[in-house]
């Protein structure tokens, strides 16, 4: 399913058919159907980042006391699931941790792995037995039927400016305290930031495919990064609770090591990343945009006036 604004549709038809795809596809990923329980709660979690994205580029169009309270209500379905998903995202990132290593340092860290494993399998059954899943389901189809009473939104570009706008600032200005200041927080914030400039980049890579849908692979792989570097200072923060053996002391002592390693790598790939997709100041790009939208859909004018002319 594209997370895409058409042509042939008014924004105010493409936001709400947008909004109701990904509350659909939470629900669907929460429905237990799937053998992978890790993979439903992050396919959720994943529709709930867009659904609270597309709500920011409408932030201006909703009103504030409208978007504050349904981006409070997201969030807050969010966190249910966060948990259960950080259990599989610390076994992902320790696994990182040796993917170019040698036989023999994955086995002289498996014991470690094994006991994280453990641990993270006990944490996800906790919350899955506490009911996150379907307290997250209840709530959604609740909110999901906010989206018929949103008001009307205009049809031009307008519309969704002040929320690109303040997106892609936020994003840039989050960029800049991180580089001042690099620590898990500052990196984590500008995280947030950069995936809503993601998804909106994502929404309307229809209006210039050829440019917006690399700028969404590089924006992609920025997150990613970023993604794992908080990954990696989650896994760092649970490590600790493993020490229950001199052994293990020190076989966490020589984990740093890959740690550092893997950290400083992440770090100089986002950056490097982020000064490229934010250099642009947020009026030129916003300019930009708008041109390409109002070229997007005078192109859709001229083909259905040719296909009218030809049946006249």
């Amino acid at each position: 399913m594209s997370f895409a604004l058409r042509v042939d549709e008014t924004i105010d038809h493409g936001m709400r058919r947008l909004a109701s795809m990904q509350f659909d596809a939470a629900l669907q990923a929460l429905d237990g159907q799937q053998h992978d329980l890790d993979e439903q709660i992050h396919d959720a979690r994943q529709a709930l980042k867009r659904l609270r994205s597309l709500l920011r580029l409408l932030r201006g169009e909703l009103g504030e006391a409208e978007f504050r309270r349904d981006n409070a209500a997201l969030r807050d379905v969010a966190r249910e699931l966060a948990r259960a998903r950080e259990a599989a995202a610390l076994i992902e990132s320790f696994d990182d941790l040796f993917e170019d290593a040698e036989r023999a340092a994955r086995e002289r860290f498996q014991p470690v792995r094994t006991l994280l494993t453990s641990r993270c399998h006990e944490r996800r059954a906790q919350e899955l037995a506490a009911g996150a899943m379907s307290r997250a389901a209840e709530e959604l189809v609740n909110l999901r039927k906010r989206v018929s009473a949103w008001p009307k939104l205009r049809d031009d570009f307008e519309a969704l400016a002040p929320g690109l706008r303040q997106s892609y600032r936020s994003g840039r200005r989050a960029l800049e305290r991180a580089r001042r200041t690099v620590t898990d927080e500052s990196l984590h914030e500008w995280r947030k930031r950069e995936k809503h400039h993601l998804h909106h980049v994502r929404l309307l890579a229809g209006i210039f495919p050829e440019e917006l849908e690399a700028r969404g692979e590089a924006l992609h792989a920025l997150s990613d990064a970023l993604g794992k570097l908080h990954d990696l200072s989650l896994l760092r923060g649970e490590l600790p609770r493993l020490s229950d053996t001199e052994e293990r002391v020190a076989d966490l002592d020589a984990l740093e090591v890959f740690m550092n390693f893997q950290e400083l790598r992440l770090q100089n790939r986002a950056f490097s990343l982020g000064r490229k997709l934010y250099a642009e100041k947020p009026r030129a790009l916003l300019s930009r945009l708008a041109a390409l939208f109002e070229v997007w859909r005078a192109d859709l004018e001229v083909a259905v006036q040719a296909v009218d002319g030809a049946w006249d």
